[in-house]
């Protein structure tokens, strides 16, 4: 469609052109010919005039001959002489300009038998010139004065007088072939105007009005699926409260979410995806035909993968009746759907989708806030874990207003560098002593001081900042270990938390390594702790690839909340792990029997990879003493000591291990 409302303005554009070509052409034409009847009759009236003028003329020669022949008259002579110098120019004119008028005009004036009007104006005008010379006194020239009277009288009168009426038939005869070329013109412009009309101007107005309703619909609809697009859906939802301001409870609006689509576009490939979105679509449109109960509906696509559904329902609980559509919807969507792949081979594939409703008000016709609402319900069901319908809450809307504005206060803290190094320490089983620290992210805020990771991490993913708040985090946590080493605290292996979208990051290991390099830290002193999620995860292979180029470099690698994923042990198996984390949830059971079974097989594993074992989370010296038994090495926990920061650990250091601890003599 993009390519026909591409191509088809400038066909439109080269069939104006031509039609307003023809119509040019056709008016220069008619201006023409109008501008020639125009000159045509200026010099048919001229000729006309003239012609009649040398009739007058002659009749003024013979009688200034008279006079000047019975007179002698110097003033009858100059009269008479100008008279005939008028004459002899007019006709020199007329022949110039009017004689090729007509056949009969040039034959009355060039006839080879007989005498011509040429003839007969010549010799008038020699009898006069006669006269003048010969006149010596008066009464002298008489015969000559006759002559001249009797040719002007009878012949060369006649002879004018027909000049004159064929002047006027060849005017006139003009004129109308003039006026018919005229009219044939108009009536050419007109036909071809008809022409243009019914092959180009009528059609071209057909193409515009295809192209007008093309560019409406596009303009009020989903392309992809046919639906409404968002803009038509709130434009339908206020044509719906107008309609209704009174009904204003009993309009519900869905908003849907699917689920696993990325999997679709991103293994299928988009044209699969786009036929998914087709097939929900109807789904949909289908589900809403079939429903009888609704006065009014409308479906749209919103966008990506998310769609809108609006309906009223004159009667009933309206809030059953959107929950229970929307069960409906998950599972009807939830159906298996074939598609076709390379235009022959054809497939199954499963997408969920996430239901979140909101209820009108009748206090309240604000559209917007009306939809945000559904919004929200919807990024409930997605947190509750997908594939439910939820229903919308005021609790909601703080939460999500809350989410927005600790949001905006993550971008700044990332600006300001307000994320920071506390560190946690890790103590040996065997010794007592410390066997390393872990740098834990927190967020020192200028209003509500120190906040933890519960509070932003997830948010932080959202906005795409969890990579710059890594970079702080290390930055300070790699500042503050050479500093508590130059103090002469020797605290161990530094272990740091790298995110899923830094160990995908090719120029993680690299600039991991610069950054250890230029305070002066070796790698064998950091462990990235990877957590155990990352590993199961399909697109794994960019982290997995980093974690080898890591293990490589020297650094060591832990697997962190070890037992809370789902993650392959044959995987592990491979990479060259330096620690397993067991996750505080599996601390909290030590003691049963079937979970002392579990950490005595990870420790078993543990020793087969020479890896260091963990736990994390012991509060309890019960704790401590079953995960030493059990064969763990190292404990990590309130136990010991909180996250701390830097200062704090030295103290606690230096006040509470005590006796346990050794301080590298002359610092480092």
């Amino acid at each position: 469609m993009a390519k026909l409302l591409k191509s088809e303005p400038s066909q439109l554009l080269t069939r104006y052109g031509l039609a307003l070509s023809l119509l040019v052409a056709c008016l220069l034409g008619g201006h023409y010919l109008h501008v020639m009847t125009a000159k045509q009759g200026i010099l048919d009236e001229e000729i006309i005039n003239i012609s009649g003028r040398q009739r007058m003329l002659s009749q003024r020669i013979v009688l200034m001959a008279g006079r000047y022949t019975r007179t002698g008259a110097p003033r009858y002579k100059a009269l008479l002489e100008q008279s005939l110098d008028d004459f002899e120019e007019n006709h020199a004119w007329i022949m110039e300009n009017a004689v090729t008028r007509g056949t009969e005009i040039d034959a009355h004036y060039h006839a080879d038998t007989g005498t011509n009007l040429d003839q007969r104006v010549t010799a008038f005008a020699a009898l006069g010139r006669t006269l003048l010379e010969e006149q010596t006194e008066p009464g002298s020239t008489e015969e000559i004065a006759q002559r001249l009277e009797d040719l002007a009288i009878v012949d060369l009168l006649r002879d004018l007088n027909t000049a004159v009426t064929l002047f006027e038939d060849a005017a006139n005869a003009q004129a109308r072939r003039l006026s018919n070329y005229e009219t044939l013109v108009m009536l050419v412009t007109f036909f071809v105007l008809l022409l243009e009309v019914l092959l180009i101007f009528y059609p071209a107005h057909r193409k515009i009005d295809k192209m007008i309703s093309q560019l409406s619909f596009r303009a009020w609809h989903d392309e992809m699926t046919g639906l409404a697009n968002r803009a038509r859906f709130v434009a339908r939802v206020r044509e719906m409260i107008a309609q209704n301001p009174k009904q204003l409870d009993r309009l519900f609006v869905l908003a849907l979410d699917l689920d696993g689509f990325k999997d679709v576009n991103d293994t299928l490939g988009h044209p699969a995806g786009d036929q998914v979105l087709r097939h929900v679509a109807s789904v949909l449109t289908a589900k809403l035909a079939a429903t009888s109960q609704l006065d009014d509906h409308v479906v749209a696509r919103a966008g990506g993968d998310e769609f809108l559904i609006c309906g009223l329902l004159p009667s009933g609980n309206v809030e059953d009746f959107a929950r229970t559509f929307g069960e409906d919807l998950i599972a009807a969507v939830e159906a298996p759907v074939t598609i076709t792949l390379d235009g022959n081979r054809t497939t199954q594939c499963l997408v969920g989708v996430s239901v979140g409703y909101a209820l009108g008000d009748r206090t309240n016709d604000n559209i917007e806030l009306f939809l945000s609402n559904a919004d929200i319900a919807l990024y409930e069901s997605k947190r509750r874990g997908k594939g439910v319908t939820t229903a919308f809450e005021t609790a909601m809307r703080e939460a999500a207003e809350h989410r927005h504005y600790r949001t905006q206060e993550i971008k700044i803290g990332v600006t300001d560098f307000e994320f920071v190094a506390f560190f946690q320490p890790q103590i040996e089983f065997a010794t007592g002593n410390i066997a390393g620290v872990e740098a834990l992210a927190r967020w020192r805020h200028p209003t509500h001081g120190v906040v933890g990771p519960d509070e932003f991490i997830e948010l932080a993913q959202d906005v795409h900042v969890l990579n710059a708040i890594d970079g702080q985090v290390f930055l300070n946590a790699f500042e503050a270990y050479r500093q508590a080493r130059t103090d002469g605290y020797d605290l161990g292996r530094l272990s740091l938390n790298a995110s899923e979208k830094s160990l995908k990051d090719p120029d993680f290991c690299d600039l991991l390594f610069r950054v250890a390099n230029i305070h002066d830290i070796q790698p064998e002193d950091v462990t990235i702790e990877v957590l155990e999620d990352v590993l199961t995860n399909e697109d794994a292979g960019d982290a997995i690839q980093t974690i080898h180029k890591l293990s490589r470099a020297g650094f060591g690698v832990a697997v962190d909340d070890f037992g809370t994923g789902q993650s392959s042990l044959s995987r592990i198996s491979h990479l060259d792990v330096s620690a397993i984390k067991i996750d505080r949830s599996l601390t909290l059971q030590v003691g049963t029997e079937t979970m002392e079974k579990i950490l005595k097989a990870t420790a078993a594993m543990a020793k087969g990879l020479d890896a260091t074992l963990i736990a994390e989370g012991i509060e309890t010296d019960a704790q401590r003493l079953a995960m030493k038994a059990l064969g763990v090495d190292v404990g990590q926990g309130f136990l010991w000591s909180k996250p701390l920061p830097i200062p704090e650990l030295k103290h606690w250091i230096a006040t509470e291990l005590g006796r346990e601890f050794r301080l590298i003599a002359g610092g480092r």
